[in-house]
């Protein structure tokens, strides 16, 4: 293929992408980014290849090349988006490359690499970095794909690595890669057993690794698994890719759906291409259809159909890329473009994002979480606090994660009652709420945050010896969060107690760690030590 063509193909993917995705880059984090960045900021490299990769990141799937992502732009949303944009057009690329494997003209393979950056669903993966894993476990079986059919074993083997260093679903790529074998047959029979021992050989340390050395997270709950439907809803979407939402409702309904797959299954056979195409759909989705539980409030998501996209892509083209059906696959691109336009148009709001979520899943817990923790964050107290109430929330087993200074952890929906009541300044309702939570069992990191909001309750109600215990309490069940001592400082200087002050300064000091995040509060203890001095010169 001739360096001009590659640019043919390359220059106006990427210039798609950039144009579809201009707004991505300077929006603000949302949905697990809003969490997650601020605390991969604290993770070391050697966080990466520990046995305790879970516990240390809070990620429920292995990814530790997303989280070196991460880690490698600061927690930089700008930066990571801007990257993701590069690597979706750079898979539009790869597909391109594949599609000609597949015997498609250049510029039908050039349409279905459009067709894919184009793609609406794309936009959850792209923008929220906490999905990159899904674009690079696309990249790497599209270029396994690419590189086995090149007869090129040991480059197919380090696409394989990475892939699963990135998202678990990057072994589709083995099924596939036996399927292309089933397409068209290599030469030597001999040499591809050889070739796809090394491969299986990969997965299986892989999967040992992953599932009997790692020190697995927490078993989740049980979730609506409903594989058939799910697929139905899955193609449902890929024919009609809108309304887009970051939170969905059990998909019921849909099985029929997925018998007209089977349909098209057996009419494709015959013609061996369209068939693989047809198969790669279903291959793609089987990571995403929870036949294994999987934590999550609703069993479908936009961006578990993104790897999906490669074969829908590359099955539109070959079918109506020909001189009197090019203009469908032109009309078909804008109507997608356009699409995909406005969805990322709606994540530089983020309270019109989540109550886009709301609209779609009113029965979704996670979508109303993220609704009333964005009206509070914004200030919005009482607006989050009527539509908590009125939500499935109350009563719901939903877990909501928080970024405290210096400390993650999760919390069910009474604790975000109680905040919101502490922030509306009733500190009669937010004890009680607390109090309650406090005499359920709960690990160091979720009952020191427990604690430590009581004590804020106890302050609003005047009962400063009660809130010093709980912070005391509080410091003792996690002695190395620095909030609780710099809470009893500010707490004993209120109450012109200098030499306390003094002395939970310097343990918050010995606490707070040497890092750029905990500057401000290292500043705080400082200001709160010099002013207690002030008042023991004073005396």
């Amino acid at each position: 293929m001739t360096l001009r063509r590659r640019l043919f193909e390359a220059l106006p993917l990427f210039a798609a992408a950039a144009l579809v995705y201009a707004l991505i880059p300077g929006s603000p984090p949302v949905y697990d980014d809003a969490v997650f960045l601020a605390a991969q900021r604290a993770l070391d490299w050697g966080d990466l290849v520990s046995r305790h990769y879970f516990a240390l990141t809070g990620e429920r799937s292995f990814q530790p090349l997303v989280t070196a992502l991460q880690i490698l732009f600061s927690g930089d949303p700008v930066g990571l988006r801007v990257f993701a944009v590069a690597l979706h057009a750079a898979n539009g690329l790869l597909l391109c490359a594949v599609g000609r494997r597949l015997g498609l003209k250049p510029d039908g393979a050039f349409a279905a690499g459009l067709l894919f950056v184009l793609f609406p669903p794309a936009v959850e993966a792209v923008a929220i970095a906490s999905f990159h894993g899904h674009l690079i476990a696309a990249s790497t079986t599209l270029a396994a794909l690419t590189l086995w059919r090149r007869e090129r074993p040991f480059y197919t083997a380090v696409a394989l690595t990475l892939g699963l260093l990135a998202k678990e679903s990057a072994l589709a790529a083995l099924p596939l890669i036996l399927l292309s074998e089933w397409v068209e047959p290599s030469r030597d029979p001999g040499a591809v057993r050889r070739r796809f021992g090394v491969l299986s050989a990969v997965a299986a340390a892989y999967l040992v690794y992953r599932f009997l050395i790692l020190a697995l997270p927490p078993a989740p709950e049980a979730v609506a698994a409903c594989p058939v439907e799910s697929f139905g809803w899955y193609l449902r979407l890929a024919v009609f890719p809108w309304p887009l939402s970051l939170e969905r409702a059990a998909p019921a309904g849909w099985g029929w759906a997925a018998a007209l797959w089977a349909v098209g299954a057996v009419w494709s056979f015959p013609r061996p291409r369209i068939w693989f195409l047809w198969l790669w759909f279903p291959i793609a989705l089987l990571p995403a259809l929870h036949l294994i539980p999987f934590a999550n409030y609703s069993p479908v998501a936009d961006r578990y159909l993104y790897a999906a996209a490669a074969p829908l892509a590359l099955l539109l083209a070959a079918s109506f890329y020909g001189p009197r059906s090019r203009w469908l696959l032109a009309a078909l691109a804008t109507a997608w473009g356009a699409a995909a336009v406005a969805r990322t148009a709606e994540y530089r709001i983020p309270e019109g994002l989540y109550r886009g979520a709301v609209e779609n899943a009113p029965k979704n817990p996670r979508a109303w979480g993220l609704l009333t923790q964005e009206l509070a964050r914004t200030g919005k107290y009482e607006e989050a606090l009527r539509l908590y109430k009125i939500s499935p929330l109350p009563g719901s087993s939903f877990q909501t994660r928080f970024d405290a200074p210096g400390l993650s952890f999760v919390q069910p929906p009474a604790y975000v009652e109680a905040v919101l009541h502490l922030r509306l300044g009733h500190g009669k309702e937010a004890a009680a709420l607390l109090e309650s939570l406090l005499r359920l069992e709960a690990a160091p990191a979720e009952r020191a945050a427990l604690l430590a909001a009581a004590g804020d309750a106890q302050e609003l109600l005047g009962g400063f010896e009660r809130a010093d215990a709980y912070y005391a309490e509080a410091g003792t069940v996690l002695p190395s969060w620095f909030i609780p001592p710099l809470k009893r400082a500010i707490l004993a200087y209120n109450r012109s107690r200098f030499r306390e002050t003094m002395e939970y300064c310097r343990a918050a000091l010995d606490r707070i760690p040497e890092s750029p995040a905990a500057g401000a509060f290292r500043k705080k203890t400082l200001e709160v030590m010099q002013a207690a001095n002030k008042g023991l010169i004073g005396k």
